[in-house]
């Protein structure tokens, strides 16, 4: 089972989606939802940053959530 929202990113607007299971992992892992998590998107002082993990390149993003927490998302 999936969540999707839409959230807009620097005047776009994306669709954000993740696991439901996954989450509540993520949550027991690192005591963070996925909704704050997708928060730090709404950050306009959050800075990404490139990363390469195995191969594949991906964005590290690092930014305030709405609960105020500094978050490095990745």
């Amino acid at each position: 089972m999936e969540h999707w929202e839409c959230r807009l990113v620097q005047g776009e607007a994306f669709n954000v989606g993740w696991q439901i299971a996954k989450a509540q992992r993520n949550l027991r892992k690192h005591a963070v939802d996925f909704a704050e998590a997708a928060s730090v998107l709404d950050d306009p002082t959050a800075r990404s940053e490139p990363q390469v993990e195995a191969g594949e390149e991906r964005e590290k993003l690092i930014g305030r959530s709405d609960a105020g927490r500094l978050l490095a998302l990745r």
